[in-house]
């Protein structure tokens, strides 16, 4: 089970790194990350073959490179289709130009400048959206309910064991450590009920040490 945790964790550092590979090198900062022995990261990494080693030193995931390359391709179909459809309603579209026109003598210039530029505006904001909602369910997509379900519990043990969290949220807080231990499991329930739990140790703890300050 706590392989498991760990392989998905790792496949979560793969997902969020240049080209979804990592360096053999980055081993220890990989284990301090996740607080488990340097010893099982390189074995979940080496013997099980669910990662691949190139000859430069750095691994990598063929499952999720291939699910990643997928989403990107399916990206880059939405934007296009979104230019498409942009560029035809420009050209089927019959603006009422300002009398004085552009500078170069089209009464219709000024018009179809801004018409343009509003549209870009626009199709960037929608852009920006699909790609934020593509980031944030790329690695819901990778994981299974049950796979859910133990990342979660790899949080709550995770920051309920670590002693050293647990003290700078008292120093924090004020509260002792039963109350912040429950507080964490109220937390991490929380995440997995709204389906958040793909974020990061790092995020985790960001987002846990403003949501205990407004439910303390």
């Amino acid at each position: 089970m706590e392989g498991i945790g760990i392989f998905w964790c790792i496949c979560e550092m793969l997902r969020e790194s240049e080209n979804y590979s990592l360096p053999i090198e980055a081993i220890p900062d990989i284990a301090f990350e996740l607080r488990v022995a340097e010893e099982k990261i390189k074995s979940i990494i080496s013997d099980f073959n669910l990662f691949v080693i190139n000859t430069e030193n750095f691994f990598f995931s063929k499952s999720l490179n291939n699910r990643m390359q997928a989403l990107e391709n399916k990206r880059q179909q939405q934007i296009a289709a979104g230019k498409r459809g942009a560029q035809k309603r420009w050209q089927n579209s019959d603006p009422i130009g300002d009398p004085i026109g552009d500078p170069n003598g089209d009464p219709n210039g000024e018009c179809i400048a801004s018409k343009v530029k509003e549209s870009k505006v626009k199709e960037s904001k929608v852009n920006i959206t699909r790609e934020h909602l593509n980031i944030s369910n790329q690695y819901l997509i990778l994981m299974t309910d049950e796979q859910k379900r133990q990342r979660a519990d790899i949080f709550l043990k995770t920051h309920t064991q670590d002693g050293s969290f647990i003290e700078l949220l008292q120093r924090q807080t004020k509260l002792n450590p039963d109350i912040i231990k429950n507080k964490v499991k109220q937390f991490t329930t929380e995440l997995l009920v709204k389906d958040r739990i793909e974020m990061s140790i790092k995020q985790y703890r960001d987002y846990f040490g403003n949501w205990i300050k407004k439910n303390i």
